[in-house]
């Protein structure tokens, strides 16, 4: 399955809009070649909350306002604050 979404990620982002707000998605995986594409649909998929960038580097991470209401953290940091607590 996470395979298929990251090719229609590629192919037809439209697609992972229709089946993130259908699905309430509010957590999304990607990797930074796809980060670009998931940041350009925000506006248009309202339930996501957090996306975890695997591979990526919280320095080289883009920031988002506040107003987005979305948290963009790598996966690093995400297993880091885990072990913490």
């Amino acid at each position: 399955m996470f395979r298929c979404l990251y090719m229609t990620l590629l192919v037809c982002p439209d697609a992972v809009k229709y089946i993130i707000n259908h699905a309430d998605v509010q957590a999304v995986f990607c990797v930074p070649s796809t980060l670009n594409v998931l940041l350009s649909l925000l506006s248009e998929i309202s339930s996501v909350r957090i996306i975890m960038v695997v591979g990526g580097i919280d320095g080289h991470l883009p920031s988002l306002p506040a107003t987005s209401g979305v948290q963009l953290i790598s996966y690093s940091k995400l297993i880091s604050l885990g072990h913490s607590n």
